[in-house]
């Protein structure tokens, strides 16, 4: 049973085991481009998730993920615009360290992550606010990577040739 893939009368079947609520995905659809994002508006890579930009039946993005100084920043709130084009995400910052003391405290600056699905482009603007009464430094990490898997193996159907990337 690996990865969550049977096989049933020599065919494969990839087990609906059910994702915890908090990652139900957040999904954005214009025309033939749609996104899957977890509520942190990130696409991380985990077995059976989905997650992901697609387009014409392939995951072009299969990792987009924000990080402040190493950290996942603290989930505020996540809401998707009626029609399905737009999410938007408030995050703030943990507590951010540096030696023994805390540089920066939990909920100084405020993060407002939107994302807009538009001619065939997911469009992400990051703004950030601080919040405290001192300026601060702080380093945003965007990560991506693109594994161009077909819908089929998102689903768990194995290949026996693909394209390299």
């Amino acid at each position: 049973m690996s990865h969550g893939r049977i096989q049933i009368d020599g065919r494969w079947y990839v087990l609906a085991t059910g994702a915890p609520a908090e990652e139900n995905p957040q999904t954005l659809k214009r025309d033939a481009l749609f996104g899957c994002f977890d509520r942190y508006g990130d696409i991380v890579p985990w077995e059976g998730s989905g997650l992901g930009l697609y387009a014409e039946d392939t995951r072009y993005l299969s990792r987009v993920e924000l990080r402040l100084d190493g950290a996942r920043p603290l989930h505020l709130n996540t809401t998707v615009r009626d029609d399905g084009s737009v999410l938007a995400v408030e995050l703030m910052n943990p507590d951010i360290q540096r030696g023994d003391r805390i540089a920066v405290p939990k909920g100084s600056v405020h993060l407002l992550r939107r994302k807009l699905l538009r001619d065939g482009i997911c469009h992400e603007q990051v703004r950030l606010a601080n919040h405290g009464l001192e300026p601060v430094e702080l380093t945003l990490e965007l990560s991506f990577d693109a594994d161009f898997a077909d819908l089929f193996e998102v689903r768990g159907t194995p290949r026996e040739r693909r394209g390299v990337r």
